[in-house]
Parts: C-alpha cells; structure tokens; sequence
C-alpha cells in the first residue's frame, strides 16, 4: 500500500520527455533503414549500368568517359550505401538509448513513493508531513497485522526474572 508520496510533477515531466525522445529515435531508425533500402537499390542500379557500360565500351558501342563515369558513380552509390548501413546501426544504438533512459526514468519516479513492504499496521509515525527525512532514516514503524505489540513498564526489582521468549499474560 501507498504510504507516502514526494512531489513528482519534475520526475513525470522528465518521463514524458524521454518517452518522447524514445518514439523520436524509433522514427529516426526506421527513416535511416528506408535510406538504407533506398542507398541499396540505388547502388544495384548503378552497378547494373556500369556492367552493361564496361560490356559495351569494348565493343566501341560506348565512349571511354561514359564507362569511366558509369564506375565512378557505381563507387559512390557503394559508399552512400555503406553510410547508411553506418548511420542505421547508429540510429539503432541511439534508440537503445533513449529507450534505457525511458527505464531509468521511470524507476526514479516510482522511487518518489514510500509504500509499505508487506501488509502491514502503521503503529507510529516518526516525520510529519512537509517534513524533512533523511536517507535511511524511519518514516514510519509498521507491524503485521496479525501479531500483538505490547509495551510494558516493568519495575526495575521485579526485572531480573524476565528472559527472552517468556510468555506472559495480559
């Protein structure tokens, strides 16, 4: 159960921008892949023409330049498609990212909620709110519902007969 909750309008608005920032590297790699495709056929295009200019400058069918012109661009759309294939697994990289600090966020909101370990009582209450805790420091002291605390005074002359596990009866 829900016993305590600190001011998280900060930590959500936090969340909400690296959630966004998740669905934008998502789009951002799904745009790098179709530049990917599209760098791919490019370069099989090129190396299509290429092969038919190499195939017809020897038989004079084609001048030297236009062959020459045909390999060159063959070459560039080879590194534009390596590029791209760089720039996806980037983007890919990128949207691991966002999506860790997305996780990240949302175990630090969730740390903005004091809930109780188990189903329990609250006995005593030791800050009031608006207080100031400390790491570590007791906020509240809870019992199973299920079990008896008593607290007793007990005459200092009468203690020497008491031990750890008696029973008593109240």
């Amino acid at each position: 159960a829900l016993l305590a909750k600190l001011d998280d309008a900060a930590q959500r608005a936090k969340l909400r921008k690296s959630e966004a920032a998740q669905r934008q590297a998502s789009a951002n790699l799904a745009k790098t892949q179709a530049q990917r495709e599209r760098a791919e056929v490019s370069y099989q295009q090129k190396r299509s023409i290429n092969l038919r200019r190499q195939t017809l400058v020897g038989r004079g069918s084609v001048s030297q330049e236009a062959a020459e012109e045909a390999q060159a661009a063959e070459e560039i759309a080879l590194g534009d498609s390596k590029i791209s294939e760089a720039d996806t697994k980037v983007a890919a990289v990128l949207q691991d990212d966002a999506a860790s600090q997305r996780q990240i966020d949302a175990v630090v909101l969730a740390q903005h909620e004091l809930r109780a370990p188990f189903d329990a009582r609250i006995i005593a209450r030791s800050k009031e709110l608006g207080g100031i805790v400390n790491a570590g420091e007791a906020v509240f002291t809870l019992i199973a519902p299920d079990s008896i605390w008593v607290k007793a005074y007990v005459d200092e002359a009468l203690a020497g007969g008491l031990g750890i596990g008696q029973r008593a009866f109240v």
